[in-house]
């Protein structure tokens, strides 16, 4: 392979991935300004708490599941043992829905947890409020971040770099 054939490959392959990390961001972002323009602070709080939660304990827990995916995937591709790349998807799809499963669970509790550790009741119900409303896309969000590293994995992303951008016109 040649040096520019190399460094195409590369910027393509980078592109998607940053692609595909703006499309997960970039609803925070706007959601944030938006938010914030409303000038209630109870709802901003509420956002703001909700956020830090879903980052922190169900995306922080299935980018790991991704991340194992990612590199397992791709040692099984390399070596052309393609059954079992599937079967690794597979499993990677039962975990991702049995964590949005838990993580919809907690959701249900999520206001008297809050409250417990010294949260105010108002922001607390708040924000209990807005993560079961979003509790729901988690199923498709996990879904998702696993079937684009199984794919990043085998070096398919041209796809992914056109829905990429789709989804950041949607948003």
């Amino acid at each position: 392979m040649s040096t520019s054939s190399v460094a195409k490959h590369f910027t393509t392959n980078s592109m998607t991935l940053v692609g595909f990390q703006l499309t997960v961001c970039l609803p925070y972002v706007i959601c944030s300004i938006f938010i914030g323009r409303l000038g209630n602070s109870l709802s901003l709080a509420a956002y703001g708490l909700t956020t830090t939660i879903m980052n922190m304990g169900f995306h922080g827990l299935i980018m790991g599941v991704q991340e194992s995916l990612g590199v397992v995937c791709s040692r099984l591709y390399g070596a052309q043992m393609y059954r079992e790349v599937w079967q690794y998807l597979w499993k990677s799809v039962l975990i991702a829905l049995s964590l949005a499963v838990v993580f919809h669970i907690f959701t249900l509790y999520s206001g008297s947890l809050m409250m417990s550790v010294g949260i105010e009741t108002e922001v607390s119900l708040a924000s209990q409020r807005l993560l079961k409303y979003c509790a729901i896309s988690l199923y498709f969000q996990g879904i998702n971040q696993v079937l684009n590293n199984f794919l990043s994995a085998q070096q398919i992303t041209q796809p992914l770099f056109y829905l990429n951008f789709i989804s950041i016109a949607v948003v």
